[in-house]
């Protein structure tokens, strides 16, 4: 008993005195079980509303619902600008549900916005959304932007534990040869993407793709009516379409499909630039100029409707108006054989024979390094993983100014060769300048 535990000089303590200290321990030992109770039913409540917040059969208001519902629809239709928007809706209302964060980060990943895929994704783990599902969103993430040598035997190893997930996964694979400039390679993966999936209209648009980049935008037009065939709407091929129209010279073709694809989006810079160069090859100046009006009142530095302005500029008889705007265009990229050509022509017939020589001089040398650089990619037909020609390719177009494609061939070389030294610190001192986030995060193969 208590009184046992005291030592011998308690005993001459009076019974009342010796009973207050029991009686105080006893009131703290009742107010530390109250306290205690009250942080557990806060944790519980807390951990209550986390873990209900976070499951996706949480009660919703109907109008959140339909959100939700929209949500869904749209990224399975590919509408990834629609879907973001629902499901901010959706976050607005519910946010601390991990699957709606998790997926608004598989949504901005989608849209290359990485920042925000980022920030989504963190969200989503700290609320304890699936943890497999977190890091293939992670893996798919360093695929997408080309970092495919960390991450592609674990993803093609993935497609054959969960074949549903394959078009996922081969979406993120093909983005990445996109970015690498690896289109042998992508070309591939879409014929493997068709042979599994032949009503898939993404894998036919890949192999468009493959072959549009690669320079025949004849094959490539057959293979987007494939997927124009199939796609859940139009609107979805049809930028991809007219692009290979105008490559083989169906100007009036092109005109009527990058027109549709305005009536969906009548501020898509693609379609505006599209419908201006259509029309100003089919001689109809006025429109194009309305069209090109358009363009640049949304994107001035435009560099390619910048070079059709100085031509409207000039066939209108104002020359000084076409030098200055192509001026403005060879400043924004220097590497363009005809911004340069058109300057320094402008240049002669305006009687400016100095200047004119002194651009005439520039496009001899650019000129001289897109040669070298379209041979090389003439030797990579046949060795696509050749890390010395695209380190080539890399620096030339460096060389020429040409930064950001010069980047995606720095990618592609460590896509081939994680260990490539002087590709990763060109692509980290570049991602420092720029602000970029996911261009560097190269990382031996995955085991």
């Amino acid at each position: 008993m208590e009184a046992q535990s005291q030592p011998e000089s308690a005993g001459c303590m009076s019974p009342a005195s010796s009973s207050a200290p029991s009686l105080a321990r006893g009131h703290h030992l009742r107010a530390r079980w109250l306290f205690g109770g009250f942080l557990v039913g806060i944790a519980l409540v807390l951990g209550g509303y986390i873990w209900t917040a976070r499951r996706p059969t949480t009660p919703m208001p109907p109008a959140t619902r339909a959100h939700w519902h929209e949500a869904l629809l749209a990224m399975r239709q590919h509408e990834h600008a629609r879907a973001r928007g629902e499901l901010g809706i959706c976050l607005t209302a519910w946010p601390l549900n991990a699957e709606a964060n998790y997926l608004m980060a598989r949504v901005c990943r989608e849209l290359k916005d990485f920042r925000a895929w980022r920030l989504y994704l963190t969200r989503a783990r700290q609320l304890q959304w699936l943890p497999d599902e977190v890091r293939l969103e992670e893996r798919l993430q360093k695929a997408q932007v080309g970092n495919l040598a960390s991450v592609q035997k674990f993803l093609m190893t993935y497609t054959r534990q969960r074949p549903d997930q394959t078009p996922l996964v081969y979406e993120a694979l093909a983005e990445g040869y996109v970015a690498g400039r690896r289109y042998r390679e992508l070309w591939e993966l879409a014929v493997s993407w068709t042979a599994l999936y032949p009503n898939d209209w993404l894998g036919w648009l890949y192999r468009g793709q493959a072959m549009h980049l690669g320079g025949n935008p004849k094959k490539a037009l057959a293979e987007y009516q494939q997927a124009l065939q199939r796609a859940p709407d139009p609107a979805l091929v049809q930028l991809y379409q007219a692009s290979a129209e105008l490559g083989i010279g169906q100007h009036r073709q092109a005109l009527e499909t990058y027109q549709a694809a305005l009536a969906n989006e009548p501020d898509n810079p693609k379609a505006l630039f599209g419908v201006a160069l259509c029309q100003q090859a089919l001689g109809n100046e006025a429109a194009a100029q309305a069209a090109l009006s358009a363009l640049l009142e949304h994107e001035p530095n435009h560099v390619p409707g910048l070079v059709l302005q100085g031509k409207l500029e000039r066939s209108a008889g104002r020359l000084p108006h076409a030098i200055e705007v192509w001026r403005k265009a060879a400043t924004l990229a220097p590497w363009r054989q005809d911004v340069l050509h058109n300057l320094a022509e402008a240049l002669q017939a305006n009687g400016e024979k100095a200047a004119a020589a002194k651009w005439r001089s520039k496009v001899e040398q650019v000129r001289a390094v897109l040669h070298e650089i379209a041979q090389l990619k003439k030797q990579l037909n046949d060795r696509p993983r050749d890390v010395a020609v695209r380190f080539r390719i890399a620096e030339l177009e460096r060389q020429l100014g040409n930064d950001e494609e010069a980047m995606a061939w720095y990618t592609g070389v460590l896509a081939v060769d994680p260990s490539h030294q002087a590709s990763r610190r060109i692509l980290a001192d570049y991602a420092r300048r720029a602000g970029i986030f996911g261009h560097v995060q190269h990382v031996p193969e995955e085991r």
